[in-house]
């Protein structure tokens, strides 16, 4: 068990290393240490709202938290990270919170009292130096963050606003972004400001890029600092503004549901209604339509088709849709359980599907602690499955059963109401976690409803299906 004596020596330790407070000395830290209180936050926790009025200074020991501004309308303007303190501005200004703070997944915080925290400047003038540098570089948009720096799961954050979190940092290097086996399966690297390359599964460039902001997938994602040589960069990626990239690949994303909606993306193939495609109508789409049209021939279904494209899921479904609409294609809805389903599923669902297996890996409710870790181990854990079981149901099958399992909980729970299910991807999304979900008794419970929910309806699938 670790002594209040320990305790404070690591607390001093961590502000000597990692915070605005390093100016202080260690023994002068150690004796100050108590003065700061510990707060283990999950996703969802809301620190502070815009409006509020100051009652304490913040900083982050360990994970991430969201600035929100809510005007014109809601959204998160930049991620802070392990290191970086917040709720300076109101205390030096004496003035209300100008933002919402908010913990999309996880975070360990130390909060000193706002009285505390004035009397600390009084005794030690260096301290007011350091945050007036803070507010000075936030005022310019350079908000550089410390180590061990960002990172997290896509399910709690939103990727553009991460991206943009480390562009405004001006650090260079690498933003990797892992899937379920660990490997990395996508990567930008950042120098001087700039995207300098970018990759995300058979991707490249520009493509890669709106790729991954269209990815629903709750990728894992870590940001290390390093040095960028000038003969690693594309050229072409790194001279457009990052910030006409971003509005680019925000712009597909919104677009993408509707347009897999028309083309019936993942599971649909077609049928040529022409021997050949009429070119001419897409101008500078010569070579994709080409090539999109070789794959039709060959009898792939939509998401096979996009996996060997060297373009984005939006433009090859753009093209697709304007052929159909041409008349030169026949959409050709996908079945529901194919011949390969079938062989795939043999040995997981003999003699009978139950929740053994396809362990969750989640421990029993009794031995259950409430706290934010437990929460993201559940979550993770029914993701990990949902995802797998995509790849073999097919993932518009497995999506439909995990959000009628999420909204039949969600009228037990009332706490799962910010939860939702990736738009084309069967995960859910934490994004929108209420507040109430990240220290609710009900939680696990909830999350573990839906995992037996979700659990009864694929068995019921299967039995149907003979």
């Amino acid at each position: 068990m670790t002594t209040q004596t320990e305790k404070s020596r690591e607390i001093a330790d961590f502000l000597k290393n990692h915070s605005i407070f390093q100016v202080l000395d260690k023994n002068i830290l150690e004796g100050l240490s108590p003065l700061f209180t510990e707060i283990e936050c999950g996703p969802g926790r809301i620190i502070f709202k815009e409006g509020d009025q100051a009652d304490a200074l913040y900083v982050i020991k360990t994970g991430s938290v969201a600035v929100l501004q809510s005007k014109p309308q809601a959204r998160v303007l930049t991620y802070l990270t392990a290191g970086e303190c917040f709720g300076e501005m109101s205390i030096v200004h004496d003035s209300p919170r100008n933002a919402t703070i908010r913990v999309p997944e996880e975070a360990l915080l130390l909060r000193l009292p706002i009285a505390a925290f004035r009397e600390l400047s009084r005794r030690f003038p260096q301290i007011t130096n350091e945050i007036t540098d803070v507010i000075s570089r936030r005022s310019v948009g350079n908000t550089p963050f410390k180590a061990p720096g960002l990172q997290g799961n896509l399910a709690f954050f939103d990727l553009p606003t991460v991206i943009q979190t480390v562009i405004s940092s001006r650090q260079n290097g690498m933003l990797a972004l892992y899937g379920r086996n660990g490997k990395i399966v996508g990567q930008l690297v950042i120098k001087n400001a700039a995207i300098a390359t970018a990759t995300f599964d058979q991707l490249r460039g520009e493509y890669a890029l709106y790729e991954l902001m269209m990815s629903s997938e709750p990728l894992d994602f870590t940001f290390d600092q390093q040095e960028v040589h000038t003969g690693e960069v594309d050229l072409e990626l790194m001279r457009r503004p990052p910030h006409m990239l971003l509005i680019e690949g925000a712009r597909r994303a919104d677009e993408l549901p509707k347009l897999i909606k028309e083309v019936g993306y993942p599971s649909s193939s077609y049928t040529p209604l022409k021997s050949v495609p009429d070119l001419a109508r897409f101008a500078d789409r010569k070579d994709l339509v080409r090539t999109l049209w070789t794959l039709i021939e060959m009898g792939g279904n939509t998401e096979t088709i996009c996996k060997q494209m060297t373009s984005d899921r939006y433009a090859v479904l753009t093209a697709l849709d304007e052929l159909i609409k041409a008349g030169m294609l026949k959409v050709e809805p996908g079945r529901r359980i194919t011949e390969e389903y079938r062989r795939r599923t043999t040995q997981l669902m003999k003699p009978k599907l139950d929740a053994s297996a396809v362990a969750l890996d989640t421990p029993k409710l009794d031995d259950i602690s409430e706290s934010p870790s437990e929460l993201l181990k559940i979550v993770n854990s029914l993701n990990a499955v949902t995802s797998n079981l995509g790849t073999i149901y097919g993932k518009t099958e497995v999506r439909m059963l995990l959000m009628e399992a999420l909204a039949k909980a969600s009228k037990l729970f009332p706490v799962l109401s910010g939860l939702r299910v990736h738009v084309d991807t069967p995960c859910l999304d934490l994004r929108g976690a209420s507040e109430k979900f990240s220290h609710s008794a009900e939680s696990i419970s909830a999350l573990l409803l839906v995992s037996n929910l979700f659990l009864e309806l694929l068995i019921k699938m299967q039995n149907a299906d003979g």
